[in-house]
């Protein structure tokens, strides 16, 4: 290892004048990314040191290449050293930890840092990304020194980068991505100092939409989807002749365009196959070309003069298309610029309820009225021109929506029974007979179902609710609840693209995003209630309060699974605390020495710090001022939120003994805290949020205050965008400039106020209070497009005690949750899949 001296900052002093600090140059301002004073700079197998000198110090650089802390007494040290220090001849990947010592004549010391740094070459994180169907497969090789990873996204190779999730370990899977479409990748170690890597590109091929639905019915649905390679679009057909484009890319969902039937009579009905749409009125099909979804071009048509045709539904195959109507099923073939009947099977049926054609069958579910029993037959269409009526099966009970759709070899669809309303699954692999396989409830009201991935989606309306619904059907011997959208007036039925359902009411459409979170595993044991949770590495922490007086057990958990099947206590891993702490933050990168946990005190002890020795499992009492409401690390430095006595500031370079050596004011009540790019972010109640610089950590400077908010409570950053909670509502602010913050957008997330807020991959989750006495909803947040986030779904919980949930944690693609559905006499944690 060598040292070298580059670019010491010249220094200007004349004799008995006071003797002033040096301004940073603009050199330097272009790399502040300090904690302390110091200026780390990563580069490929060296580090350089940057800070203002102080010309009465001497100053003594101490470090270590082993991830420990540094420390006057540990690693290795230079002395006399001068601000442009280089250290070169260093191993990349491997976490550095460097601490600055400023010595006086005096005998007085300052200590800047200590900061942890991972030289490394730009290509040593480039990821490789290889196409996973309608996914996005990222790899990049493992570096010892990092725990974690900040992945990074755009649409082109020098654009803007927007983060999209931290990961621990080196594989991402990145989904709901739009086809035709190439995404540019970035890799950065996380909670250091290290170089960004160089981009890898993937690329999302093939036209089709980013789901799994196989569904080419469309009754009642008077709009189809279609995916293009700059957007998805939407046909939108009503009772009158215009078909309207809609482009469904945007925030809303405006018109771009739209064309007339020839006939001049209303659209009934229509299905997208590939490039072709095809439209059916009362009395009349058409075909049209959509290679350019924004222009379609009528390519075929058939008009009937007798007006002997009454059409009700239509699918495609091949040529050929199947019309469902009276007297039965309709096969015409598109000759040319022509449709050509061919001829009618089956009937006479006075009104059919769907049509569904799947792989080399079609079915046929006509009305039966109140006969008390549902009908469905189904044809042989090996030979699209010559169907084969093959079998029909017959279900007790009543059709209470047009809903049914074909996956593989099973057919979805939704009757009323003896038992309630419920999905039937009928087994249709055997050509000679078809079977009822799986049935289960779903609430009364369903108009319409679909099935995306492991998800069944459907929109439902009686006197009480209207609202789009999503089950788990991973195990159809389970179905499971997973989240409830409200809607604002009554659906008749919707299409799914991707992510995105269109929703038909009456009169118009609703465009509604689905996030379908998946509860993955739920963590319980005996206990009344949940505290904090903390995560470290593969380790999480968490408090359970077990009765009265105030007395709780700390538990870590093994999280290193990726399938959670690990999560789980790990044995012998607990502490009995005498409090209950809901606030938790691990100081120290993880697997170093000297980690420690900060908890809050319990309702007995609103103004105790607790920390927890992780290594040696004791725990010591440390006085605050002020009740906790969030904790937070920044180097060396603890922030601690406490409401109106503001954000105290601990020097925690020796965790297990901290020093206040600061207080930033409130102004109005401190909640939150996030801290990105050496600036802190704290929200401050009616007071907005107030942005501080942390160049120098241990004295943040007062850059800007954003206000026009009643009541700031939680917030995050991801990205150029800061994400603060204000009552019933998410605003979203640019920080792009973290010195002129400004207000983007703001959007409705229901309930009087979000107690708690995480953010996973491109979701965000939000616990909502509707009011002390109701339990809480967790609330799912969209952030593809970070300047427009989307409420995509809701999930209603038991858990609340009230009014607060604890904060929850991300680690990967999954949110920590406490407490959601824990019962009253329970303690429960839950990991959250956001997909």
């Amino acid at each position: 290892m060598k040292r070298r001296l580059a670019g010491a900052v010249a220094l200007s002093l004349l004799f008995g004048t006071a003797c002033k600090m040096p301004l940073l140059t603009k050199e330097m301002m272009a790399v502040a990314k300090d904690t302390s004073g110091l200026v780390m700079v990563a580069g490929n197998a060296r580090v350089v040191a940057e800070w203002v000198a102080d010309p009465m110090a001497t100053y003594t650089l101490y470090y270590t290449t082993n991830g420990t802390t540094a420390l006057p007494e540990n690693g290795s040290s230079m002395s006399d050293v001068k601000p442009g220090t280089a250290i070169d001849d260093l191993v990349n990947g491997n976490l550095h930890s460097f601490l600055l010592v400023a010595r006086y004549a005096n005998g007085n010391e300052k200590r800047l840092g200590p900061v942890n740094v991972i030289p490394l070459s730009a290509r040593s994180l480039t990821p490789v990304v290889s196409n996973d169907g309608m996914d996005l497969a990222l790899e990049w090789p493992s570096i010892a020194g990092a725990t974690s990873f900040r992945l990074y996204r755009s649409l082109q190779p020098t654009g803007q980068y927007s983060l999209i999730g931290e990961v621990f370990g080196t594989k991402y899977l990145d989904s709901g991505l739009l086809p035709d479409t190439t995404y540019y990748y970035q890799v950065e170690p996380s909670d250091v100092i290290g170089a960004r890597s160089e981009a890898g590109a993937g690329r999302v091929a093939g036209r089709g939409t980013t789901d799994q639905v196989i569904d080419e019915r469309a009754v009642n649905n008077h709009t189809k989807t279609v995916p293009d390679a700059s957007g998805a679009y939407a046909y939108s057909l009503g009772d009158s002749a215009e078909v309207q484009i809609l482009d469904l890319g945007a925030k809303g969902m405006p018109t771009i365009g739209s064309f007339t039937l020839p006939s001049g009579q209303g659209a009934r009905d229509a299905v997208v196959d590939g490039d072709r749409l095809c439209v059916i009125s009362y009395r009349s099909a058409y075909v049209y070309d959509i290679g350019d979804p924004r222009n379609p071009i009528l390519s075929a048509s058939y008009l009937d003069g007798s007006y002997q045709k009454a059409f009700e539904a239509v699918s495609i195959k091949a040529n050929y298309i199947y019309l469902l109507g009276r007297p039965g099923l309709e096969i015409m073939e598109i000759s040319g610029t022509s449709i050509v009947p061919r001829k009618v099977i089956g009937g006479p049926w006075s009104q059919v309820e769907w049509l569904v054609v799947a792989g080399n069958y079609a079915y046929v579910c006509p009305y039966t009225g109140s006969s008390g029993s549902v009908l469905i037959e189904r044809f042989d269409i090996s030979d699209p021109a010559n169907p084969v009526v093959k079998t029909s099966f017959t279900l007790p009970g009543y059709l209470s929506s047009s809903c049914g759709l074909g996956l593989g070899n099973y057919l979805y669809f939704v009757a009323q029974g003896a038992p309630g309303t419920r999905v039937h699954v009928l087994d249709c692999s055997s050509a000679a007979t078809m079977s009822l396989w799986k049935s289960f409830p779903v609430s009364v009201g369903v108009q319409d179902i679909k099935i995306l991935g492991s998800s069944l989606v459907t929109v439902e309306f009686n006197s009480a609710f209207k609202s789009l619904h999503t089950y788990s059907i991973a195990n159809l011997d389970a179905v499971v609840p997973v989240s409830s959208t409200l809607l604002g007036d009554y659906p008749y039925g919707f299409e799914l693209n991707g992510t995105i359902a269109l929703v038909r009411y009456g009169q118009g459409l609703a465009k509604v995003g689905t996030g379908l979170p998946q509860a993955q595993v739920r963590y319980a044991s005996p206990g009344i209630g949940s505290g904090g949770i903390a995560v470290s590495g593969s380790d999480a922490f968490s408090s359970v309060f077990v009765g009265a007086p105030a007395y709780s057990i700390l538990k870590t958990h093994d999280l290193s699974s990726s399938s959670f099947s690990a999560w789980s206590e790990k044995s012998g891993e607990q502490l009995s605390l005498g409090f209950l702490g809901q606030c938790m933050a691990v100081s120290g990168v993880a697997g170093s020495a000297g980690r420690c946990l900060y908890v809050s005190g319990d309702n007995q002890s609103l103004s105790d710090l607790h920390i927890v020795d992780l290594e040696k499992r004791t725990v010591k009492r440390w006085g605050t001022t002020g009740r906790i409401s969030a904790i937070r690390f920044y180097g060396a430095y603890a922030y601690i939120a406490q409401g109106e006595s503001g954000v105290e500031i601990l020097d925690a370079s020796d965790p297990l003994n901290p020093r206040s050596i600061n207080r930033l004011p409130s102004k109005g009540s401190a909640t939150d805290i996030d801290i990105s790019g050496g600036y802190a972010y704290v929200s401050m109640g009616a007071g907005g949020v107030c942005v501080y610089s942390l160049r120098d950590p241990s004295r943040p400077q007062f850059i800007q205050s954003l206000g026009g908010m009643s009541a700031a409570r939680c917030l995050k950053v991801y990205g150029s965008y800061l994400y603060v909670t204000d009552g019933g509502s998410l605003r979203v602010v640019n920080i792009s400039d973290p010195k002129a913050p400004y207000l983007k957008d703001s959007i409705p997330v229901g309930g009087a106020y979000v107690s708690t807020m995480a953010i996973a991959g491109n979701k965000a989750i939000l616990g909502i209070q509707a009011n002390n006495m109701q339990p809480l909803i967790a609330s799912f947040v969209d952030l593809m497009l970070p300047d427009k986030p989307v409420v995509v779904g809701q999930l209603q919980t038991r858990g609340g005690n009230g009014g607060n949930l604890p904060e929850m944690r991300s680690y990967g693609s999954h949110v920590l949750a406490p407490q959601l559905m824990a019962g009253s006499q329970e303690q429960a944690f839950m990991a959250i899949e956001l997909r």
